[in-house]
């Protein structure tokens, strides 16, 4: 029974992770710059690091889609700044996608920042509080 525990425990741990395919900042830029992704996350920072909560509902929600035919994601700031580039299986799922994640992002924040793009000139920004 230890060793059972043993070899599920990872899958156990792992399970519910969002991971997208890790590449280097040049690559992640020219994915955006092609227009490759249909949705374009960006996790951005003021000073204090990125909005890690927001982050965390962003990928539990991912992790769950069956819309995502590739996701890749890039680091370019030194306080953990990065960002996704999401490929759906089909575009008519775009503005539905769009949609789901704009609920995780919200209007102000100190924290950090989280840019939504995506195909069909759809935006979504977190700003400063006024």
């Amino acid at each position: 029974m230890k060793w059972l525990l043993l070899i599920m425990l990872p899958s156990i741990v792992f399970a519910g992770e969002f991971k997208p395919i890790k590449v280097d900042q040049k690559k992640g830029y020219d994915l955006v710059k092609s227009e490759k992704c249909d949705i374009h996350i960006s996790f951005g920072s003021y000073g204090s690091g990125t909005p890690f909560k927001v982050k965390k509902k962003i990928d539990s929600h991912l992790q769950e889609s069956n819309s995502i035919k590739e996701a890749y994601s890039w680091y370019w700031g030194k306080e953990g700044e990065h960002d996704y580039c999401l490929v759906l299986k089909d575009e008519s799922q775009i503005k539905e996608m769009f949609n789901d994640l704009k609920m995780f992002i919200p209007e102000h924040s100190k924290k950090g920042y989280t840019q939504l793009k995506a195909k069909g000139n759809l935006k979504w920004s977190t700003t400063w509080p006024k």
